[in-house]
């Protein structure tokens, strides 16, 4: 069997395939035809363009980029001036009250709670009660702290307490005091209370030097 190219046998005139013919009777020439579009398409060659990419693909490992977990923000600290404590809500802590004043039949104590609205800030209760014969009216409670912090006084109960008598309870006031403390610095706290009594006006002024660990 003769094997002869097909782009050869594409080059030859159909007068010079029928000489050969006669001149090789026995011979089968192949390719004389063309072949089928698909036939030569499988018989071509891989690129190496494909041959390198499945290579590589090959030897490296399947890569899978983890997804970015979601990052929640961090609570916002609220303002200062914002913070808003309600009495009700609050629960008393382990130290003890601290009488800071004791005159015209009057007593002011401070107590401490567990309630922290926002970091570095204590909450504490002021109140007032009156042992006194006479009606008290026009009851201010003022405080001052070191720059380094800030105070706040919320709204009191109330700014008058009827006579005392054996047969009720002791008239009262109460007011919710906020102190911001970051530095945790020693706290130095000055007021001043004032108050009508008998149509006298009177005042009182007092510091407090040594406060509970917060």
């Amino acid at each position: 069997m003769i094997h002869l190219a097909s782009s050869e046998i594409y080059q030859l005139h159909p007068s010079q395939q029928q000489l050969i013919s006669h001149m090789i009777p026995s011979a089968t020439l192949e390719c004389c035809q063309p072949r089928p579009l698909q036939h030569l398409v499988m018989l071509l060659p891989t690129t190496s363009t494909t041959s390198s990419l499945t290579a590589t693909s090959n030897l490296l490992p399947s890569l899978t980029i983890p997804t970015p977990a979601a990052v929640e923000p961090a609570p916002a600290i609220p303002n200062f001036n914002d913070l808003v404590v309600p009495l009700e809500t609050i629960t008393p802590g382990t130290a003890p009250p601290m009488q800071i004043l004791s005159k015209h039949s009057l007593t002011v104590t401070l107590h401490f709670t567990k309630v922290t609205p926002a970091p570095g800030v204590m909450v504490i209760v002021i109140s007032v009660v009156s042992m006194s014969a006479a009606y008290t009216s026009n009851v201010l409670f003022q405080a001052a702290v070191p720059k380094t912090m800030r105070l706040k006084l919320q709204p009191p109960t109330g700014n008058e307490m009827k006579p005392y008598t054996p047969l009720q309870p002791p008239a009262s006031i109460t007011q919710v005091m906020l102190l911001s403390n970051p530095t945790k610095a020693k706290v130095r706290l000055r007021y001043r209370l004032s108050f009508t009594q008998n149509e006298q006006q009177l005042t009182e002024i007092g510091e407090v030097a040594e406060f509970p660990n917060p």
